[in-house]
């Protein structure tokens, strides 16, 4: 469990042009460029969006009692389970699920939605 109410989110890479840059690029593995063109800065705009989305909607989920999962299309996914402070369950590696990567499109997959529900259940809010 947490031991606070309190949500806590640092903006402080949220107007960095660079950091969304980063961020696609640690998840895909390739380099990634600034966008040149207006459909490219588009698209950027739809993932930089998405991504601070998903980040709140992922914190916000700690605040339930969620805890994170190896799925890449839970928005509660972490890369790696050993580092959690959690000792619930751990993994090395993550896991695919439907070929979304939650943490770009702010969308819950079905596994969130059920996991909050348990919570509620068990009276963690």
């Amino acid at each position: 469990m947490y031991k606070t109410n309190k949500l806590y989110v640092n903006k402080r890479h949220f107007y960095s042009p660079s950091y969304m840059l980063t961020v696609l690029q640690a998840m895909s593995g390739h380099k990634v460029s600034a966008p040149k063109t207006a459909t490219d800065k588009a698209a950027y705009e739809k993932y930089y969006m998405g991504f601070w989305e998903a980040t709140i909607t992922h914190e916000l989920g700690h605040s339930l009692g969620l805890d994170h999962t190896p799925y890449q299309d839970d928005i509660m996914y972490a890369q790696s389970g050993s580092s959690s402070n959690s000792i619930k369950y751990s993994w090395t590696s993550s896991k695919a699920g439907k070929g979304t990567v939650a943490a770009l499109t702010n969308v819950l997959s079905t596994r969130d939605v059920n996991r909050t529900k348990l919570t509620k259940l068990l009276g963690y809010w």
